[in-house]
C-alpha cells in the first residue's frame, strides 16, 4: 500500500508542526494534569532523572556484523572502527545537539487509563516549560484522523527515524495501542453526537453512500441533514458500517435500521436519498477489479494505452461538444451552487435531457454520438420515472426560486397539488397552529365540551366552534395558495434566507418547509460526483483496513464538523497542547542563542 507523504504532511502541516518540529522534548518535571481541558494542579511526585553517561559515545553507535565499521545508531553514519571515539563525539554533538540528555522513556502498548498530562514550569523553578512524550502522540493521533490514515502509519520507520533525527528520545506509540484510543475516541465522540441528534425539533433526512475496500469489505456511510430554529443548515455524518454478505437490499435496510436506532431518529427520519443504481454492488466490484489490474500491470500496459488517431478525434468531439454546451456550465453550477435543492436539481436535469433530445435530432453529428446520447436519454428517463412522486414534488414546489414554474412536466402532475395540500393539513395544520393564536384557543377545546372540558354548550356555541374549525383549514390551504400564486425569487436567492425573513408570513407552511427543504438531492456533495475530490476521498476509503475504517473516517468527520475530540466522555485540549508545545520551541530556541553568544 502507498500513501501520499506529501499529503499527509500537508495535513500535519495545519497543526502547526513548526512548532511541534522545533522543540526539544526533555523528561517532565512538576506535572499538571489538565485534565484534557482544566487547569487543576496535580500533587504527584516528579519523577527522578536517571544519569546519562556523557563521556561515552559507543552506545550510540552499531558495530558492524564485519566488526569493520559503526554506524549511528541516529542516522545511519558509517565510520570506519579505528575511527576515534572523539571524532564519534564530534558527530553527536554536531548531528544530534541534546543526544546526551535523552532519558530512558518506558511506554506501554495498553490504553493509557489518564488524560495527557500538561506540564508547566513551577513557579519556584526558573527551568524552561517541558513536555510530557504523550503530548507528542495525542497530536500525532489528531494528525492520523485528520489525514484519513490508520494507525499502522505510525510503524513506518522513516516517520520514527525523523522524530529520532529531532530527539532521540522520542518514543511514538505503537499502532496498536494508537487503535485502541481511535476506538475509545469514537465511542465518546459518538456520544456527543447522539446527544446533539436528541435536540432536533425538525424532522431529520438521510443519505448514503456505497464503497468497498481493498479487503473486499463492502460499507455504507449514513449522514443526517436537517434544518434549526434558525434556518441553519446541518449536515453530519452518523456512522459507517459494514454491510455484511451478500450485501443485497435486505443486508442494506437492517445496517440503517440499526444506525437510526442507536440514534433514536428512526421514527423521526422524512427521506433517505442514495445511488438509485440497483447494480451499484456489482459495479463497484467490476470498478476496483479494474484498478487493480491497472495498477499491478501499469508498466506493462503503459505503451498499449495510447489511443489512436480516431479514438483521439472522437474523444475531441465528446470534449467539446460537453464543454461548449450547458452540460459544462451545468455541472458547473450544481458545484458551486450554496443550496442545491430538488428543485433546482429537477431543473438541471431537465436541462440535461434537453440537450441529450437536441444532440439526437441534430444530423452534423455523428451516428455514433447520436447512438449514445440514445443510451443517455434512456437513462434520463430512467431517472425521471425514479424521482416522479408527491414527497419529491412538495420538496420542489418549497423552493421559491422553484414552485411550480420550474418543476419538469413528467413531474407537475395536477394530483401532486391535491396531495401536497392534504399531506399540509394533515400533518402541519393543528400541531403548530397553538403558537399563531393570540386568543389563546386550542383546538381540543371543540371535543372537549368547553374551556375547562366539561359542561354542556348551546347549539349556537356549537356552530360557531364548527366554523372556528373550518376557518383554520381555510387558513391553513390560503398560506399554499397564497405561497404559490406568489411570483418566484430571483435564482440568487438564498433558499433559508428566504424562508426566515417570510416564516412571519407563512407560520405553518414554513415548518414543513424547515423539514422538507433538508432532502438531499444527491447521494453525495456534487464537487464530490463532478470534481477531483471525490476520488481522493474513494482512494482513502478504498485504502483503509476495516480495524480502523470506522473510527478514524467518523473522528476526522465530526472534528471538520466542529465537535472537540474526546476521550473517556474528556475533551482533549489540543489549543492547550500547541500553546505548550511553541513555548517550549520558544524556550529552547533562546536557550540556545544564549548558549551560542557565551561561545
Amino acid at each position: 500500500m502507498e500513501w501520499n507523504v506529501n499529503n499527509a504532511f500537508k495535513t500535519y502541516k495545519e497543526l502547526e508542526p513548526k512548532a511541534m518540529m522545533d522543540m526539544t522534548l526533555v523528561p517532565h518535571s512538576d506535572p499538571i494534569d489538565i485534565g484534557l481541558g482544566s487547569s487543576d494542579k496535580s500533587n504527584s511526585v516528579p519523577p527522578k532523572r536517571k544519569k546519562t553517561m556523557t563521556s561515552v559515545y559507543l552506545k550510540y553507535f552499531e558495530t558492524a556484523p564485519d566488526s569493520k565499521t559503526r554506524k549511528c545508531k541516529f542516522c545511519g553514519q558509517s565510520y570506519s572502527i579505528a575511527t576515534a571515539t572523539g571524532n564519534l563525539g564530534r558527530h553527536l554533538t554536531n548531528r544530534h545537539p541534546g543526544y546526551d540528555n535523552s532519558t530512558d522513556v518506558v511506554t506501554s502498548s495498553s490504553v493509557p487509563q489518564t488524560p495527557p498530562v500538561v506540564v508547566k514550569p513551577s513557579q519556584s523553578q526558573s527551568k524552561a516549560p517541558q513536555l510530557d512524550y504523550d503530548h507528542l502522540n495525542w497530536l500525532v493521533l489528531k494528525w492520523l484522523a485528520l489525514s484519513s490514515l490508520p494507525p499502522s502509519t505510525v510503524d513506518e520507520t522513516w516517520l520514527g527515524n525523523s522524530f529520532k533525527f529531532l530527539n532521540p528520545s522520542i518514543q511514538l506509540w505503537p499502532a496498536k495501542k494508537y487503535k485502541a484510543i481511535l476506538h475509545e475516541v469514537f465511542r465518546s465522540m459518538r456520544g456527543d453526537v447522539k446527544t446533539s441528534m436528541e435536540h432536533i425539533q425538525s424532522k431529520v433526512s438521510v443519505t448514503l453512500s456505497f464503497w468497498n475496500s481493498y479487503e473486499n469489505i463492502f460499507y455504507m456511510s449514513v449522514t443526517g441533514q436537517w434544518i434549526d430554529e434558525n434556518w441553519s443548515s446541518h449536515r453530519l455524518l452518523l456512522d459507517i458500517c459494514r454491510i455484511p454478505y451478500p450485501s443485497g437490499g435486505s443486508e442494506i435496510h437492517n445496517s440503517l435500521l440499526k444506525v437510526l436506532k442507536i440514534y433514536a431518529i428512526e421514527d423521526r427520519v422524512l427521506s433517505c436519498t442514495h445511488d438509485n443504481s440497483q447494480n451499484w454492488l456489482r459495479l463497484v466490484q467490476a470498478s476496483k477489479s479494474l484498478d487493480s489490474v491497472i495498477r499491478k500491470n501499469e508498466d506493462v500496459l503503459e505503451n498499449r494505452m495510447m489511443l489512436s488517431s480516431v479514438e483521439k478525434n472522437a474523444v475531441t468531439i465528446v470534449h467539446n461538444y460537453l464543454d461548449l454546451d450547458s452540460f459544462h456550465r451545468t455541472t458547473n453550477d450544481m458545484c458551486t451552487n450554496k443550496d442545491l435543492t430538488v428543485g433546482l436539481a429537477l431543473l438541471f436535469m431537465d436541462n440535461i435531457s434537453e440537450m441529450i433530445t437536441t444532440c439526437q435530432k441534430s444530423c452534423h453529428n455523428p451516428d455514433w454520438l447520436r447512438s449514445c446520447a440514445e443510451s443517455m436519454a434512456q437513462k434520463a428517463r430512467s431517472y425521471n420515472t425514479q424521482v416522479c412522486n408527491v414527497f419529491t414534488y412538495i420538496t420542489a414546489i418549497l423552493d421559491p426560486r422553484i414552485k411550480t414554474e420550474y418543476i419538469p412536466e413528467t413531474i407537475n402532475l395536477e394530483s401532486y397539488i391535491d396531495e401536497a395540500r392534504n399531506h399540509f393539513i394533515r400533518n402541519y395544520s393543528s400541531t403548530h397552529f397553538t403558537s399563531s393564536m393570540s386568543s389563546g384557543y386550542r383546538p381540543q377545546e371543540i371535543d372537549e365540551g368547553g374551556a375547562g372540558g366539561g359542561g354542556n354548550i348551546s347549539f349556537a356555541e356549537e356552530i360557531a366552534r364548527r366554523k372556528r374549525r373550518g376557518s383554520m383549514s381555510n387558513n391553513v390551504v390560503d398560506e399554499l395558495t397564497q405561497y404559490l400564486s406568489e411570483s418566484i425569487a430571483p435564482m440568487q436567492t438564498d433558499v433559508l434566507d428566504w424562508w426566515k425573513v417570510n416564516s412571519g408570513r407563512y407560520p405553518r407552511l414554513s415548518n414543513m418547509a424547515r423539514d422538507f427543504l433538508a432532502v438531499q438531492a444527491t447521494s453525495a456533495a456534487p464537487e464530490e460526483i463532478f470534481c477531483g475530490k471525490g476520488e481522493e476521498i474513494d482512494k482513502q476509503r478504498y485504502c483503509m483496513p476495516h480495524d480502523s475504517t470506522q473510527s478514524v473516517i467518523c473522528i476526522r468527520s465530526w472534528i471538520e464538523a466542529g465537535m472537540k475530540l474526546k476521550y473517556k466522555c474528556s475533551e482533549i485540549d489540543y489549543e492547550r497542547l500547541m500553546e505548550l508545545a511553541a513555548n517550549v520551541a520558544a524556550d529552547n530556541s533562546a536557550g540556545g542563542l544564549e548558549k551560542s553568544q557565551h561561545r
